[in-house]
Formats: C-alpha cells, structure tokens, sequence
C-alpha cells in the first residue's frame, strides 16, 4: 500500500469513526460529499452520497483525494433516508 492509499485510509477511518462527512474525487470525476458508514471487506467504503443522493460503494484504491470535513452527520438521519441498511442490500 502506497503512502498516499495509506493516508487515505487513515482519513476514512477516522470520518467513519468520528461522523464527519468526507469531500472525496473518485476515478478523476468531479469531488462529491460523502457520508462515510462503514469499511467493508476489501476496502469498500459504503457511503450516502449527497451528490446522487443515494447510497454508494467507494473502492478505496479508486479515491484519488480525500479530505475530512468538519461537517458532520448524524447517523440516525441515514436510517430516515432508506431502509437500505436494515435490509442487508448495500
């Protein structure tokens, strides 16, 4: 793992841990804002994007930048925006 994927995670880690919303760029795409819930497996980072409005699964090696916001969220707002978690389809 590379410095720059280890930062990376160190930040995710962190925003998942602390409830900060993530400003992340993607696949060289245009930067979004980020909910980010929980690492999975294989470094996939699940996420509410507020961009799209819906949930997404970040692979870690594919953010190019990430920086952790001061924003944050509050965890009981996500389960009011889908049941997608209870139902076990993320």
């Amino acid at each position: 793992m590379s410095d720059t994927e280890q930062d990376i995670l160190n930040t995710v880690i962190h925003a998942v841990n602390m409830n900060h919303k993530l400003e992340i760029t993607y696949q060289n795409g245009d930067p979004r804002v980020i909910w980010p819930i929980e690492i999975r497996a294989a470094r996939l980072l699940i996420a509410w994007c507020e961009l799209r409005k819906s949930w997404r699964t970040f692979k870690l090696s594919e953010i190019t930048s990430c920086e952790e916001l001061e924003d944050t969220f509050n965890p009981d707002e996500i389960k009011s925006l889908t049941s997608v978690q209870s139902s076990g389809t993320l």
